[in-house]
């Protein structure tokens, strides 16, 4: 099961990093952004606002799992603002962790609502 969490000391912009966990393998890798580029921070990712930033880290990670390389922008948006957001996350905050089980969940759940006949 993989997990992500941040890693490093300064987590806005461009040294904010987010590690992608394996805890059956013990193999860890920095995600990148989806699709290999930005669409909302070229600066990078960030948590605890409702802004591009964190939009962005929504993307990376909802691409990651779901292995689409674009996803829906309500999509990932729903999933900053539920998991990434304010009311959620501090800004300062470094020690979150999000489950893959978790977030697999999260779209299956939303399937429906996102994509005509729960492709």
């Amino acid at each position: 099961m993989k997990h992500y969490t941040p890693h490093g000391h300064f987590f806005h912009g461009e040294n904010a990093s987010i590690l992608v966990v394996d805890s059956e393998t013990g193999k860890t890798r920095k995600l990148g952004f989806a699709g290999g580029k930005a669409r909302h921070s070229p600066d990078g990712f960030s948590w605890g606002y409702a802004g591009s930033g964190p939009a962005e880290l929504a993307r990376a990670i909802i691409a990651d799992v779901s292995n689409d390389p674009d996803p829906h922008p309500a999509l990932y948006q729903a999933f900053k603002n539920e998991f990434l957001g304010a009311s959620t996350l501090d800004q300062n905050s470094t020690s979150w962790s999000i489950s893959e089980d978790v977030i697999l969940q999260w779209l299956k759940d939303r399937r429906e609502k996102y994509f005509k006949g729960g492709k």
